[in-house]
């Protein structure tokens, strides 16, 4: 394995392979890249209402907050949860988040959960095997 910069063993070589996997399929390597408009939007809208703070930056879960991309809802359901939640998540009625925001809020979500898994990035499924 290539050991980039310092000789700290597994580390430096991960570093490596995510930085050569990145330069090798750049579009994989940043998914906002392939993020429409709206995901994009959404993105800040999410940061903002601070809904990362208990589903995670990703969406991915947190200790007060399931994970939304794992099991995408549809939007009229996902609509439905936000305004009117029966967990300890607050309503956010129309006056707070209107109905345009929650579309891509939504649509940030579903983008989220299509990130590329490690199986997708040839070097870290086979680190062993070279071009």
């Amino acid at each position: 394995m290539i050991d980039i910069v310092c000789r700290r063993g597994i580390r430096s070589s991960v570093v490596a392979i995510w930085f050569f996997s990145c330069l090798a399929h750049p579009a994989q390597s940043d998914p906002r890249l392939s993020m429409s408009e709206s995901a994009r939007r959404g993105e800040e809208l999410y940061d903002r209402f601070g809904c990362y703070q208990c589903h995670g930056h990703f969406g991915q879960g947190g200790i007060n907050g399931p994970p939304l991309v794992s099991n995408v809802l549809p939007y009229e359901a996902f609509r439905t949860f936000v305004r009117e939640p029966r967990r300890q998540m607050p309503p956010y009625r129309d006056a707070v988040l209107d109905d345009g925001q929650l579309k891509a809020i939504h649509a940030y979500v579903q983008a989220s959960g299509k990130k590329p898994v490690r199986d997708g990035i040839p070097l870290l499924r086979d680190p062993g095997k070279t071009r």
